[in-house]
């Protein structure tokens, strides 16, 4: 999978509000463009971690605890739209064919949900509060039908504020208070749209890959937060142009092979 940057995030509408919403926070080389951006944003946590898990816990990849579950091991990372649970076996894989369930607990709540696949993950909904602490007990189902459960818990819930971490493995750019994170296999991309939290946004997304003069449509997935299509001639290593609208806004972010 090719590495990819984020270079430029350019309006197609709003054009003369670039300085104002623009977050080329991917840019190696423009450290002057990313300390004016924190300034302005001096509250905004970029790469913080996400759930802040309790003290000596193994943190994964993206920045949840991670458990082993019998054969499995299991990372799960407190959202506000709920948790999300990355299940790998113990060569490091994703793990295929696992099912289960959480019963979550925050100060307001306790509700059990099952666990259903959401792009690489699986994710059981819950209403959390961003800074409140929260726990869970997962229970983890294998395709053989071995359960095995743990307990994860954090000191509060997070992502941080336009937290950068990648969710899926790929490059993370920002468009005013929408994130999206690129995520490339050769000439097939998948564009997650988020919120200013993380939460997949899941209605009103459009978008097309800018290739040349020509745009290529890409199909919205409401159940995931992305944008998905193959883009016939695009090259391994070639800059991969997004050209999308969020909820009535229209915006473009260049993504650079790094």
């Amino acid at each position: 999978m090719t590495r990819l940057f984020v270079i430029s995030a350019l309006t197609l509408t709003l054009t003369a509000c670039e300085g104002e919403h623009g977050h080329p926070h991917e840019a190696p080389a423009a450290p002057t463009t990313a300390a004016a951006d924190d300034k302005e944003h001096g509250d905004h946590d970029h790469g913080a971690g996400a759930a802040n898990p309790s003290a000596h816990a193994t943190i994964g990849p993206h920045g949840g605890e991670v458990k082993a579950l019998g054969a499995l091991k299991a990372e799960a990372l407190f959202t506000p739209s709920g948790l999300m649970v990355w299940v790998t076996d113990a060569s490091g894989a994703a793990a295929s064919g696992v099912t289960g369930e959480a019963t979550i607990q925050s100060a307001s709540s306790v509700i059990t949900a099952p666990l259903g696949g959401m792009s690489d993950h699986l994710h059981a909904p819950a209403t959390l509060v961003h800074g409140q602490p929260a726990n869970a007990v997962l229970t983890l189902k294998t395709a053989s039908g071995e359960a095995k459960s743990g307990s994860f818990s954090v000191a509060a819930v997070g992502l941080s504020l336009h937290d950068h971490t990648p969710m899926h493995g790929g490059a993370v750019g920002m468009w005013g208070e929408t994130h999206v994170e690129l995520v490339r296999r050769e000439a097939v991309v998948r564009f997650f749209v988020s919120d200013a939290r993380r939460a997949p946004i899941t209605a009103g997304v459009s978008g097309a890959v800018l290739l040349g003069a020509a745009q290529v449509p890409l199909t919205f997935d409401p159940a995931t937060g992305a944008l998905n299509g193959e883009v016939p001639g695009l090259a391994d290593g070639q800059a991969v142009t997004l050209v999308a609208t969020v909820q009535d806004e229209t915006f473009t972010l260049t993504f650079q092979p790094g």
